[in-house]
């Protein structure tokens, strides 16, 4: 579990972006789980499987918010089934069963008849993580998913990407504004600052002497523990 941190506007999104293959950069290379995604400007061949095993989420979890829980969560099975499986609401029972087991894991069981419009921030953010179980994602890529969250549900949100990544095996990539996040749940941390990587280590490496190095005038926005 890997924390990515760092000013405005130095690049964490646009990282992650090309991870997910959403964006393709102008030269180099990218790969993801062991596979080349892109090269030279443009996108490999192959890319499409490396992106059916990576999720990723933002600080919107872009749930549909007219439809219940569930049939959002199953929305992460479109990958490997027709579309028409989602107009109807005609998942098969093994998907039925993914949805359950994944609502079961980040406690949400008793929503998944709720719209999820109905849903608080909290509860949609970890509805959106519950699709990435459906879908079978190996990577899950976390864009601010706390942001706009009071700090009970970030919490939450937070320990289920920690349950996650220790007792389901899912690499997690989570970019955060609160250092505090970064040094309760995640080991690693990769600092950006000016599009060039500041600092890869341990998180426990981040004094305040090299935040404030990386942060430059940001350094009292970001939450200090």
């Amino acid at each position: 579990m890997v924390a990515l941190i760092g000013p405005s506007g130095s690049g964490k999104s646009t990282l992650l972006k090309l991870i997910a293959g959403l964006d393709v950069a102008d030269s180099g290379e990218v790969r993801v789980l062991g596979e080349v995604v892109q090269a030279a400007g443009r996108r490999a061949a192959r890319d499409g499987a490396a992106r059916a095993r990576t999720g990723m989420i933002f600080q919107k979890p872009n749930l549909v918010g007219r439809l219940d829980l569930a049939a959002n969560v199953a929305l992460g099975a479109l990958q490997s089934m027709p579309s028409w499986r989602a107009l109807t609401g005609a998942w098969p029972l093994n998907v039925r069963a993914d949805v359950t087991a994944a609502l079961s894991r980040v406690e949400l069981l008793d929503k998944a008849s709720q719209r999820a419009s109905r849903l608080s921030g909290g509860e949609q953010q970890r509805g959106a993580l519950a699709r990435l179980l459906v879908q079978r994602a190996e990577l899950v890529l976390a864009d601010e998913p706390v942001a706009a969250l009071d700090p009970v549900s970030a919490r939450r949100v937070m320990d289920t990407l920690a349950m996650l990544n220790g007792r389901d095996g899912l690499t997690v990539i989570v970019s955060l504004h609160q250092i505090e996040h970064a040094r309760r749940y995640c080991p690693r941390t990769i600092a950006l600052s000016g599009a060039v990587i500041a600092y890869d280590g341990p998180t426990t490496g981040l004094d305040m002497a090299r935040l404030t190095a990386i942060y430059g005038p940001e350094i009292q926005e970001a939450v200090i523990a």
